[in-house]
């Protein structure tokens, strides 16, 4: 460290004097941790300002040679050892070193805050248009509804997100908070083993990664992937992880305790043998001094990641990869990898293989098919309850039941595996058991519908027949449906579509009528149309004109209904004007 206007260089080695034992005082940064002993002799006797060779930051220095040191009021930061002295600041820092916390730079806070404010706009718009619809159309008034608290949601998310620090670091450990439902607890910093920070380019920038393995005392070892880049002071936040977390290395993994390697010789998985010589793959020999990194995917969700070995290939740098499989036999040959390669740098991944039973791996893939082939049944089950509740004020309730039995254990199975963004493991077949419940809950719920209006059932067949041709079976099912409720409006309109595919108009009419004199709000234009269309199409003009001027009457506000109607009756008196006086068809 640099003493401003004394010209003294404080970058010292540190222990004994070479003319004898000299006390030495441990001055730290308060801004990125940097700790170094120095001499106190060397030291000023008035306040001075200290810039740090790291973070070129300035902070003050006091240390009187009567008076006692001033001790840091933080906890003990990183570098010092047990016995050591505390580092000495003549004054407090704005931020402990103790605890330093990180939000989200700049950039993605105007983010957040263009979303929060789209998302407001789009709730009064929402609100405004829940109040002009009124009664209007059951259906969209429960979409503006559900538009409404999704609104609310992303506000109140954007919020928490905007005044809650993305990571904390303290004495005791990390604490990281990506979503609001994620626990308020630390992980230890004897929790961590090691760590590996990686440098990618995506789209053309630069982008550090940091990944930590976790896994105190017999804990199960899981990962932690911190992205320093979206912390408003990247730099200084990755230097203090360097300072506390050691390099990730299969010899540090061994020297903990956290694996046990074993080499029984030659070892084979598919088409690479692993020996004392070195990797033979694909006629290629590499030899273990080339080795320098071994990794795998970030943050593989279920199962196991391919592993890639990265070696020197004289003046450049190759690599392998090895497919991963979920059996032991992918397992033995990843901790050989490591026994013979000990020193190169790994990525936590790599030592989850070998911490990852086979069968918990399966069951995660399991979960992951299920969870997807959840929403798909999650979205059918909807389907079938807002086209097939046979009693129209059930239809917004059996809805909302199929969309919660399917979403609630959804959501539930992606908490579990989005807690390993914050290293947090789950069992496997905690996992498994929600996506199965996203999978039988809507089941259930459609089946529940079957069980308690047969009549739901006769729809969804007449529907299938009708699609396929079959009018006459369509009829039948269709007029099932109405025997078991006749109050089912989408039965009695459905029919009324098939006797017009069969030409026969008045029994059409019939149906259609009885649909809009029940309930003539949940209609559009094209809707409406058809009932004067089948008194036209059956000869009966006059009555056909009548429904033009009712359908008008009954909603005077609605511009494509009345436009719809006045090209109606233009078709009705064309046609009637075409047959004649005295004559009808049909």
């Amino acid at each position: 460290m640099m003493i401003n206007g004394c010209g003294i260089d404080l970058e010292v080695s540190t222990g004994i004097h070479p003319g004898g034992t000299m006390h030495h005082i441990n001055i730290t940064c308060p801004h990125c941790g940097l700790a170094k002993d120095v001499p106190e002799d060397r030291l000023p006797k008035s306040e001075v300002q200290v810039t740090c060779p790291r973070c070129k930051q300035l902070f003050p220095l006091s240390i009187g040679r009567q008076a006692a040191p001033q001790v840091a009021t933080g906890p003990e930061p990183v570098g010092v050892s047990p016995g050591q002295k505390a580092p000495v600041t003549a004054k407090p820092p704005k931020a402990p070193l103790g605890k330093q916390s990180w939000d989200l730079s700049s950039q993605y806070r105007h983010l957040l805050v263009v979303v929060s404010v789209l998302a407001a706009l789009y709730l009064l718009a929402s609100v405004l248009l829940l109040f002009a619809i009124g009664n209007v159309n059951q259906i969209f008034r429960l979409q503006t509804i559900v538009n409404i608290g999704i609104c609310l949601a992303t506000m109140a998310i954007t919020a928490w997100r905007l005044k809650t620090p993305l990571y904390e670091l303290s004495s005791r450990g990390i604490r990281v908070r990506s979503t609001p439902f994620a626990p308020r607890g630390e992980i230890p910093w004897s929790d961590v083993v090691g760590m590996v920070t990686r440098k990618s380019g995506i789209f053309g920038a630069k982008n550090v990664q940091v990944r930590l393995l976790l896994g105190g005392g017999k804990s199960p070892l899981r990962e932690l992937l911190i992205n320093p880049k979206i912390a408003d002071r990247p730099d200084q936040l990755l230097a203090m992880l360097q300072e506390q977390i050691p390099p990730l290395t299969a010899a540090l993994l061994t020297a903990t305790g956290r694996l046990e390697t074993r080499h029984e010789g030659e070892v084979r998985f598919g088409s690479h043998i692993l020996s004392l010589a070195g990797i033979a793959a694909s006629r290629n020999l590499i030899p273990w001094a080339a080795v320098s990194e071994i990794s795998t995917p970030p943050l593989v969700l279920a199962g196991y990641g391919s592993v890639t070995i990265r070696y020197s290939a004289g003046l450049k740098t190759s690599k392998l990869t090895v497919p991963a499989k979920m059996a032991p036999q992918y397992q033995f040959f990843v901790g050989t990898l490591l026994r013979f390669a000990p020193h190169a740098a790994i990525d936590p991944g790599v030592a989850k293989i070998l911490d990852h039973p086979p069968q918990e791996a399966k069951r995660e893939s399991a979960a992951i098919l299920l969870l997807l082939l959840g929403m798909v049944i999650t979205m059918a089950a909807i389907f079938i309850s807002v086209n097939y509740v046979p009693v129209v004020r059930l239809k917004a309730v059996w809805s909302l039941a199929a969309a919660a039995a399917g979403v609630i254990p959804f959501a539930a199975g992606i908490m579990l595996f989005a807690a390993r963004l914050q290293g947090r493991a789950a069992p496997a077949s905690r996992m498994l058991a929600c996506a199965g419940a996203a999978c039988g809950a809507p089941v259930a719920v459609a089946l529940l519908l079957f069980f308690l209006f047969p009549s739901a059932g006769y729809a969804l067949r007449g529907d299938h027949a009708f699609r396929n041709g079959d009018l006459d079976a369509a009829a039948h099912y269709f007029s099932r449906a109405l025997a078991a409720t006749p109050d089912n409006l989408d039965a009695s309109f459905a029919l009324g579509m098939v006797y017009r595919e069969k030409r026969e108009y008045g029994r059409s009419f019939d149906c259609l009528q009885k649909v809009y004199l029940a309930d003539s709000n949940n209609w559009q234009a094209f809707g409406m149309e058809l009932i004067p269309d089948a008194l036209l199409k059956a000869g009966r003009y006059d009555e056909a004109l009548g429904w033009c001027e009712r359908i008008q009457r009954d909603h005077p506000g609605r511009g494509s209904i009345t436009a719809a109607m006045e090209s109606k009756k233009s078709e009705i008196l064309r046609a009637k004007s075409k047959a004649g006086p005295g004559r009808t068809e049909g």
